[in-house]
C-alpha cells in the first residue's frame, strides 16, 4: 500500500523562463515548514522539479539554471541534456523524493513520467514544438497548467497539494487565452500566481533573481492566507463538525 506523505505535494507548472520563480515558491514553502514531499512539474516546471528531488539546495539550482539556461532557459534541447547530465542524476530511482515529469503524447494526452532515464524524460517535458522520442514514444511539451498536475501530486501519495502557476499573470493575452483550459488548478489547497517583472524577462544581469524573489513573495502571500483559512475554519458553529479530508491518495501512475 502506498504511504500517504503527510507535507504537501508540489505542482509546478510550465512557462520557459518563467519556471525560475517557482525556485521562489519553493523557497517560501521551506520557509513556512511545508517542504515538500512529492512534486510533479511540466515543461520548465519539470526541471525546477526535478532538481528539488534530487535534493538540490535552492540556491545552487537558482545559481545553475541562470547560468546554464539563460535567458534561453529549456527550450534549447543540448543544453537542457548536457545540464541535466552534470547536475541531476541518470535515473528517476536515484532521486530523494517521488518525482513525475508531466508529457503530451501524440495525440494530445497527458502522461506523468516516473521512471527510467531521467534526462530524457525532461527534455520530452521540455519538448515545445518539435516532439522527443523517448522510449519508442513519441513526446511533447507538458503544458502550463496545474490541474493534471495537482492530481499527479495526489497520486503520488501528497495530501495535500501546493500549485504554482507561472503563466495566469503573466502569458501575452492570446497565448493565455489558448492555454486557459488547462489554468484552473483544480482542487490544490494552496494556488500561486505571481506577477512577474518584465525586467525579470530580459537577458539583464539580476534578472533571473528577480524572478525568484516573486514567486517567494506570491507564494508567502499565498501561504499566508491559507493559514488565516485555516485557522477561520476551526472556529465553527455548535452542532456542525468538520467533514475532514476531501481527498485520498490514488495510486501511482
Amino acid at each position: 500500500m502506498l504511504k500517504v506523505a503527510t507535507a504537501p505535494g508540489a505542482a509546478l507548472g510550465g512557462g520557459s523562463v518563467f519556471a525560475m520563480a517557482h525556485i521562489g515558491v519553493l523557497q517560501a514553502m521551506i520557509a513556512a515548514g511545508r517542504r515538500p514531499s512529492v512534486v510533479a512539474g511540466a515543461s520548465g516546471g519539470s526541471v525546477v522539479g526535478a532538481a528539488l528531488a534530487a535534493a538540490m539546495p535552492l540556491r545552487e539550482m537558482a545559481r545553475l539554471m541562470n547560468s546554464s539556461f539563460w535567458p534561453a532557459l529549456v527550450l534549447q534541447r543540448p543544453i537542457l541534456e548536457r545540464f541535466c547530465a552534470t547536475h541531476l542524476p541518470r535515473d528517476f530511482a536515484e532521486l530523494r523524493i517521488p518525482f513525475a515529469a508531466v508529457v503530451r503524447d501524440s495525440e494530445g494526452r497527458r502522461l506523468a513520467l516516473t521512471s527510467g532515464d531521467l534526462t530524457s524524460a525532461l527534455v520530452a517535458s521540455c519538448s515545445f514544438g518539435l516532439p522527443y522520442e523517448r522510449e519508442g514514444r513519441w513526446l511533447r511539451d507538458g503544458g502550463v497548467g496545474t490541474r493534471f498536475l495537482v492530481q499527479v501530486c495526489r497520486r503520488l501519495g501528497a495530501r495535500s497539494v501546493v500549485a504554482s502557476d507561472v503563466w495566469t499573470e503573466n502569458a501575452p493575452p492570446l497565448l493565455r487565452l489558448l492555454a486557459r483550459p488547462e489554468l484552473d488548478a483544480g482542487d490544490a489547497e494552496v494556488v500561486v500566481r505571481p506577477r512577474l517583472p518584465l525586467l525579470g524577462r530580459a537577458p539583464v544581469p539580476g534578472a533571473a533573481a528577480l524572478l525568484v524573489a516573486a514567486g517567494r513573495r506570491a507564494a508567502e502571500e499565498a501561504l499566508d492566507a491559507s493559514e488565516s483559512n485555516i485557522c477561520a475554519s476551526r472556529i465553527e458553529p455548535a452542532g456542525i463538525r468538520s467533514r475532514g479530508p476531501r481527498h485520498t491518495a490514488g495510486p501511482l501512475l
